[in-house]
């Protein structure tokens, strides 16, 4: 399976259809998968593999409060892309740790070193940057604070046409995990 860790924030829902409304204009993946925070990126692997790491890392962490407060046109490795990033002003430290941690266990293997790990909903992509600069600045011209919060992470399969949820995990000491058959 293509798996990918995801934590989806609870939103204000005025912030929440503002972000849904730019994604689905500028977000090619805004019909995939709703607005979330991207902790482990999309990897071939097992599910039951993963599962003991996740819940750990899950429990270790406490839910997160976080504060957005910019934006950031980020350069796509792997093409000639470029993203633009919602980025936490506050609560990005944390997100940042559970991250790590998620890479702590069998996932080491998987982990970029190359690419360093920014805390983000991505919003938009742009073929070029000239592109993403402007619709990133086109959206800081109408931008507001948003502040939310984490408190649990999804393993979701990104193979499939919608991303479909494959177990969730509760943030924090009393973590718990539901699992989601496939069918």
């Amino acid at each position: 399976m293509k798996l990918a860790i995801v934590a989806y924030p609870t939103l204000d829902e005025a912030d929440r259809q503002w972000i849904e409304l730019f994604r689905a204009e500028h977000d090619p993946q805004a019909s995939r998968i709703g607005a979330h925070f991207t902790l482990v990126f999309p990897t071939e692997a097992n599910p039951d593999d993963l599962d003991p790491d996740i819940a750990e890392a899950a429990s270790s962490i406490q839910p997160i409060s976080f504060a957005i407060g910019s934006t950031k046109v980020v350069q796509d490795v792997l093409s000639d892309a470029s993203h633009i990033f919602l980025v936490p002003d506050h609560g990005g430290i944390e997100l940042t740790t559970l991250h790590d941690r998620l890479y702590g266990g069998v996932l080491r293997r998987e982990l970029r070193s190359d690419i360093l790990f920014v805390p983000h909903i991505t919003v938009g992509a742009a073929t070029n940057s000239q592109v993403a600069e402007e619709l990133a600045a086109r959206l800081s011209s109408r931008f507001r604070v948003v502040r939310g919060t984490v408190s649990g992470i999804e393993l979701v399969d990104v193979g499939t046409r919608q991303v479909q949820s494959v177990a969730t995990y509760t943030l924090g000491n009393a973590a718990t995990t539901t699992a989601h058959k496939s069918k």
